[in-house]
């Protein structure tokens, strides 16, 4: 078995991440493959899937790209989701100013 030597370095490589980082940004291509995916498997019937394929072709047309897409965004969700219950919890308290008001 071939074992790589393990060593460190005296100081420590600091990295300074950006918030727009363009490794974590979603390619183009990758939302252009998910689109035209969702599109030929709309519009192309054999694309569906069937007897001989099965759900092997709609999944690297449609599913992989938009799980390539979620794991990208993966460091984006908790501030989505504060958004959106900060959104959620607005429209509570405006609507239930207007049932009071009524």
């Amino acid at each position: 078995m071939l074992l790589a030597p393990f060593t460190l370095t005296d100081t420590p490589a600091r990295h300074r991440v950006s918030r727009h980082d363009k490794s974590r940004r979603v390619p183009a291509w990758l939302l252009a493959w998910a689109a035209i995916g969702i599109l030929a498997t709309c519009l192309v019937p054999g694309l569906r899937g069937g007897e001989l394929t099965g759900l092997s072709v709609p999944f690297w047309l449609i599913a992989a790209p938009l799980i390539n897409i979620a794991w990208l965004n993966r460091s984006r969700r908790p501030a989505l989701l504060n958004g959106l219950r900060a959104v959620t919890k607005a429209r509570r308290t405006t609507d239930h100013r207007r049932v009071r008001q009524a």
